[in-house]
C-alpha cells in the first residue's frame, strides 16, 4: 500500500532568547511535517516534504511567526544528509 511510506512529524520546542536589545524572552515553536519517501528499487532517493512551524512568544503573549516550507532531503551517509528548501 503506498499510504504506508506517508510519514507525519511533529517536534515541540521551548526556546530561551537572550536579546541585547530587548528584554530576554521565551518562545515555544511547533513544526508539523508531512513527508513521503521516493523509491527505487524499494531504496530510498530522496523525500519530499512539506512543514509549517509556529512560534509563539510567551512575553508578548502572541504568535510571533509562521513558516511554511516546502523541499527534499536526502540522505548522503549514514550520519550526513541534506535539505533543499524554500521557506515562506
Amino acid at each position: 500500500n503506498e499510504w504506508k511510506r506517508f510519514s507525519l512529524r511533529n517536534r515541540n520546542l521551548f526556546e530561551f532568547r537572550f536579546r541585547n536589545n530587548a528584554s530576554n524572552s521565551w518562545r515555544y515553536r511547533n513544526r508539523l511535517t508531512f513527508q513521503y519517501p521516493i523509491l527505487k528499487k524499494k531504496k530510498e532517493i530522496f523525500t519530499p516534504y512539506a512543514a509549517n512551524e509556529i512560534y509563539y512568544d510567551f512575553t508578548e503573549k502572541t504568535l510571533s511567526r509562521n513558516e511554511v516550507s516546502v523541499g527534499v532531503s536526502r540522505d548522503l551517509a549514514k550520519n550526513v544528509g541534506a535539505d533543499f528548501y524554500y521557506l515562506l
